[in-house]
């Protein structure tokens, strides 16, 4: 090599000491690979287990209050259905009478048959229709005695027999205690009682709605309201966790590695440069052929890395669009974080000077 090649020959050259040596190039391409895979892989992983157990609390309830009366007598339902009414409230719900009774089917094993509101429904199944008229039947009960939709059945209790119609079995299990193995008919009359009122809200506007339900129900009758589920079960809302998820690092972490690699071996290959150097080769040119090998060896296997994890989390089908964005950013990070590394390389290879190579360094 002469003094004073052109730019694109000292490339080259660099390219042609890189294929000489193939064991470098396809470590740094395997790890950098691997580190474009790993970064969005923990980002998806944690960010999906973060909404999964969010979906899976709101499914049990995380967004349903209980306002539970101070009086032996409660209240009247009128109140409930009221709230059902508010903006925001998805469905509200109460028991109005519970009372044994045996299934004709079943001679001797004692049943409940709970009359409810019909938004009563609603809260322990989400997505079940509600009847006009007719009993729903919970999942475990249907399961135990063989009863299945639209069939009628004889119900016996205090000496009297009477039939109904079985229009809807639940499909999944309540997330109210005890309806599972309940018989429910909805009851529209209005001059009932209850001590209890279910409220679902939607989760935007829990804030709004909670504060109305302590005066839903007048202070005659010491009703206030409560979360159905205890909150020391609740998790918190995947929004305000995102921001302090551990996966947000990753980038900077894979970045760090990569830096470490490639640093390890410019060193040790800094007697090359050096003696690039010393045939002329100027600042500009080393750092254009180091981001020449650091496009070919590290960008370009991250983003296969990156890409192949998120096609196959695409092909999946469980990941959210938000869940995508948050990966998405987590490997520009990385990719940007990068950019730098052929500087990092120029200085390396101005740290040894070309009279120390000749002197044997």
């Amino acid at each position: 090599m002469s003094r004073g090649f052109h730019t694109g020959e000292f490339v080259r050259e660099h390219a042609r000491g890189l294929r000489a040596r193939p064991w470098r190039a396809l470590l740094i391409a395997l790890c950098a690979a691997l580190i474009g895979a790993a970064v969005p892989l923990v980002s998806l992983i944690e960010t999906g287990g973060l909404r999964e157990s969010w979906e899976q609390q709101r499914a049990a309830g995380r967004f349903v209050q209980v306002i539970r009366a101070g009086t032996i007598e409660g209240f009247p339902v009128t109140f409930c259905e009221n709230i059902a009414r508010t903006e925001g409230v998805i469905a509200a719900g109460a028991i109005l009478h519970r009372e044994q009774i045996q299934l004709a089917t079943f001679p001797g094993q004692n049943r409940e048959l709970l009359r409810v509101s019909p938004g009563m429904i609603a809260i322990a199944w989400p997505g079940l229709a509600i009847p006009g008229s007719g009993i729903v039947a919970g999942k475990d009960l249907a399961t135990q005695t063989g009863l299945v939709p639209d069939t009628t059945v004889n119900l016996t209790r205090a000496g009297t027999s009477e039939t109904r119609d079985i229009v809807s079995i639940a499909g999944e299990r309540s997330r109210v205690d005890g309806l599972n193995t309940a018989l429910l008919e909805p009851d529209v009359r209005a001059d009932q009682y209850t001590r209890e009122c279910y409220v679902e809200m939607q989760p935007g506007a829990a804030g709004a709605v909670i504060p109305t339900l302590t005066e839903a129900v007048p202070p005659t009758f010491k009703a206030t309201p409560a979360p159905y589920l205890k909150k020391s079960a609740l998790v918190m809302d995947p929004e305000k966790q995102l921001p302090q998820r551990a996966s947000a690092w990753g980038w900077a972490l894979g970045a760090g590695i990569l830096f470490l690699l490639l640093g390890v071996l410019w060193w040790s290959g800094r007697a090359e440069m050096a003696l690039y150097r010393a045939f002329g080769a100027r600042p500009v040119q080393i750092t254009l052929a180091l981001a020449a090998e650091v496009i070919a060896t590290v960008l370009v296997p991250v983003a296969i890395g990156a890409s192949a994890v998120i096609a196959v989390a695409g092909f999946t089908g469980s990941i959210g669009t938000q869940e995508y964005l948050l990966a998405g950013a987590d490997i520009a990070r990385l990719l940007l974080a990068l950019l730098p590394l052929p500087l990092l390389g120029a200085a390396l290879a101005h740290a040894i000077s070309p009279s120390a190579v000749f002197k044997g360094a």
